[in-house]
């Protein structure tokens, strides 16, 4: 009797776990990882259960949001663009998760709540200084009194003869400028250089901003402009009671830091974080050449990233230097785990610093060339219009080999049009971003700009 009843409990045991294994497997939820907030891995070690995901975008007070507030979209794609319009009376401040451009569009894995913080305007004055470094001249008023969210008037960067206008210590890289008053006093250096000697820009960033600030004489130099092998002014930050420092995006580990230049130029990020939140992750991108001794490859996008908690890191491109290799695929801990070539990762709270390496190889191992060595140099027809982000002026090893990517970015008011040849005087190609490889000779392409609709 017992036997039988235990049989028994053991049979409708079976016919309800079946039922409930049956119902689970129709609703659609079954992934073989569960994804929460404090369990999050990479896109390419996780199976999706394509599954929906809503995104709200809210305004605090003071403001609104231009755009659909309420987005439902798949898993691992991008919402529509949301924008933060202040009321009158009021500035955007940020948004909560330290995000300071107005307008966003973002690529989430969980249900996410974005909120718009908007400010009132502070009745004050900002002064506006404008200095010229070596080899130049700044004309019109150099010293503006600002009312806050108000506009200067414009000043020119002039060069002297046989120098030419580099950039300015903040914002455009345009020798015309004018500057809207934000409640502080700041001094914009203008920089010069010698013709045919190129200075490299050196830009800083904190993320987000609203966690820090560079202190000194950094909050008027957040760029800087330098030659090989010349010595930078050191950055300090100064980081707010509530946050902490976590790392740069060169992997350097100090607040305080220095560079020298390196003949590249570089886009320095100071990664901060609130002591409040759960611990993100530290994603620290590599290349590799295997089997040989020459660089087949490099990363395009931040190579040291801290992910915050339920989203999506920056992404990051591994692209081929030279013709006679080819990219083989990202390893983490010793296995290949994607072949994609972009790949974006998010926060996992289990592994809180995660190394993935995109893998080169030789497509021809002992191949040799012997083309001349090739000179990139990179231009703007208007300077005005537009600008070059990236090594304006390249000096590649060998005719075998890439150049590094570089951008042509309009101005507010222009697009871009086309790049145009200046040796065979015809256009060249309508790509924004250019990764250029030419055998046993050299190249001159001007991006040229035109008006927006």
């Amino acid at each position: 009797m017992f036997n039988s009843s235990l049989g028994y409990k053991k049979k409708r045991a079976t016919v309800f776990w079946s039922f409930f294994v049956v119902a689970f497997l129709a609703s659609g939820f079954l992934v073989w990882k569960v994804v929460t907030s404090d369990n999050l891995g990479s896109k390419d070690s996780e199976a999706s259960s394509g599954s929906t995901i809503t995104i709200i975008y809210e305004a605090g007070e003071g403001g609104k949001i231009e755009g659909n507030t309420t987005q439902v979209v798949s898993k691992w794609k991008m919402t529509s663009p949301a924008k933060a319009i202040p009321n009158n009376g009021y500035y955007f401040a940020s948004w909560d998760d330290g995000e300071t451009k107005s307008e966003r569009s973002d690529q989430v894995v969980v249900n996410k709540r974005y909120k718009a913080i908007f400010k009132q305007k502070p009745n004050t004055v900002s002064t506006i200084k404008y200095i010229a470094g070596e080899g130049g001249k700044v004309e019109g008023k150099l010293e503006q009194k600002i009312k806050f969210g108000e506009w200067g008037v414009f000043v020119r960067a002039v060069p002297n003869e046989g120098y030419e206008f580099r950039g300015w210590s903040a914002g455009t890289e345009n020798a015309v400028r004018k500057d809207q008053g934000q409640g502080q006093n700041i001094t914009h250096k203008a920089f010069f250089q010698k013709k045919g000697e190129e200075k490299y820009r050196v830009e800083y960033i904190i993320e987000p901003s609203g966690y820090g600030e560079f202190t000194d004489r950094n909050k008027d130099f957040p760029i800087q402009y330098l030659s090989k092998g010349e010595e930078g002014t050191p950055i300090n930050i100064k980081v707010y009671d509530s946050s902490e420092f976590v790392i740069w995006s060169d992997g350097f580990k100090e607040l305080k830091k220095q560079d020298v230049g390196d003949g590249k130029s570089h886009k320095r990020v100071a990664m901060l974080k609130s002591k409040y939140e759960k611990n993100g992750s530290i994603v620290h991108y590599a290349a590799k050449t295997e089997g040989s001794n020459i660089s087949c490859g490099y990363i395009d996008g931040q190579q040291v990233q801290y992910i915050r908690p339920n989203t999506a890191g920056k992404h990051v491109t591994a692209r081929v230097l030279d013709s006679r290799c080819e990219f083989v695929g990202w390893k983490q801990n010793g296995k290949i785990v994607s072949t994609d070539i972009t790949r974006t990762d998010i926060a996992y709270s289990k592994q809180y610093y995660r190394k993935f390496t995109a893998v080169f190889k030789m497509k021809e191992e002992g191949k040799v060339c012997t083309t001349a060595m090739v000179d990139l140099k990179y231009a703007v027809h208007n300077p005005s219009h537009g600008y070059i982000e990236g090594d304006r002026i390249q000096k590649l090893p060998s005719g075998c080999s890439y150049g590094t990517v570089v951008r042509a970015v309009p101005y507010a008011g222009y697009k871009f049009s086309h790049w145009y040849d200046n040796e065979t005087k015809k256009m060249y190609s309508g790509r924004l971003d250019l990764q250029e490889y030419k055998p046993g000779g050299s190249k001159w392409l001007i991006a040229i700009f035109t008006k927006a609709d």
